[in-house]
């Protein structure tokens, strides 16, 4: 069974042309540019997601219902329902996506031997920003601009 990338191989090509400047490290990245694709699929696959408890088959689900119990109010009774995971209260963290973002940031190190930088105000994207554009639109991720941003502070924190 074949495994199906957001990407095409002529879409992994153009985007490993942006920074490479020979013939093997453009072969080189495209194939590690595979691997961390599959990795990053499979944990979208598995984000906010549970194993439900069988013993036959388990199985990913979003939420198992524990129990429910009743909830009496002045005027009526409410019917709460118990589930895991408990969803928290904001935004959900897309881990995956700060994964993707190191790992093409790691990558664009290792070819380029240069620190990742964000590009200019006015709106230029820098040879990162282009690299990694592709990528974050294949797997649906939002927010790239303010990611990069996070990604580089927190490379010059940790000195990276």
């Amino acid at each position: 069974m074949k495994c199906r990338l957001p990407l095409t191989d002529k879409e992994l090509e153009s985007a490993a042309g942006e920074i490479c400047s020979s013939i093997d490290q453009k072969k080189w990245l495209v194939s590690s540019l595979k691997l961390v694709m599959k990795q990053v699929a499979e944990q979208k696959k598995m984000h906010g997601r549970v194993y439900f408890p069988s013993i036959q088959r388990p199985q990913l689900v979003k939420t198992i219902l524990i129990g429910e119990a009743y909830v009496c109010q002045k005027r009526q009774r409410r019917r709460i329902k118990h589930l895991f995971p408990a969803k928290g209260v904001g935004n959900p963290e897309l881990l995956f996506a700060d994964y993707l973002m190191i790992k093409l940031g790691e990558l664009y190190v290792r070819i380029t031997g240069e620190n990742p930088t964000s590009g200019g105000i006015k709106g230029a994207h820098s040879r990162f920003k282009r690299f990694a554009t592709p990528f974050f639109e294949a797997f649906g991720i939002g927010n790239f601009r303010n990611r990069v941003r996070r990604y580089i502070a927190w490379r010059q924190d940790h000195k990276i």
